[in-house]
């Protein structure tokens, strides 16, 4: 785009296709042929840009453009970077953005997903947590921190093994190698050490 009007100078096939525009906007202004872009915040990123020199990136970011008469939610990765003459005078600015709506919604649903996990980890009674296949715990809910007293930095550090009983963990550990390599589920009836030093029954599935 040239000028603080942000004229449309340069524009490829990829990305007039995703605007469902055609080649008759070269020479317009971005604002003038995308109008509701400047509404979602754009108009002051790309002054923004134009003014100060630097460069603004945004990885997925949503955006609402009218195709054919409707409004179509499209995520994009971009970089909006000074574009510069032989003086080094900022002239435009430049834009090389991809659109990733597939990928975009895969990584909202996966995220979704997971905060709903969360929510209901939280609401249950059990101590819920989640760990990869080499025991590393990565999720504690809030029960297993009021029942250990520990944080979950702490917990997430020496993991909740580390609050086994002592005579169990070998079996703990042999147990857990064993569900690993075969696909079984772990189950064992286990002592786990609670906020005032006692050592508790647990029944632990896995």
């Amino acid at each position: 785009y040239k000028g603080p009007e942000m004229i449309i100078e340069i524009a490829n096939d990829a990305i007039l296709s995703s605007w469902g525009k055609t080649r008759d906007v070269i020479g317009k202004s971005i604002f003038t042929v995308l109008p509701e872009i400047a509404s979602q915040g754009f108009d002051k990123i790309l002054s923004d840009v134009y003014k100060t020199g630097k460069a603004f990136h945004s990885y997925e970011m949503p955006v609402t453009l009218i195709k054919n008469g409707k409004n179509e939610l499209i995520y994009y990765s971009f970089i909006y970077q000074p574009q510069r003459n032989i003086k080094n005078e900022i002239e435009g600015v430049a834009v090389i953005a991809n659109e990733v709506t597939p990928q975009a919604i895969y990584n909202k649903k996966i995220k979704e997903s997971e905060e709903n996990f969360r929510q209901l980890a939280e609401l249950m009674p059990q101590l819920i947590s989640n760990a990869d296949e080499n025991g590393r715990s990565f999720f504690y809910n809030q029960n297993w921190l009021n029942y250990s007293g520990l944080s979950f930095e702490t917990l997430c550090t020496n993991g909740w093994k580390s609050t086994v009983h002592p005579d169990e963990v070998k079996e703990v550990r042999n147990r857990w190698q064993h569900s690993v390599s075969t696909g079984k589920d772990f189950e064992m009836e286990l002592r786990l050490l609670n906020k005032s030093g006692e050592y508790k029954w647990h029944l632990s599935r896995a």
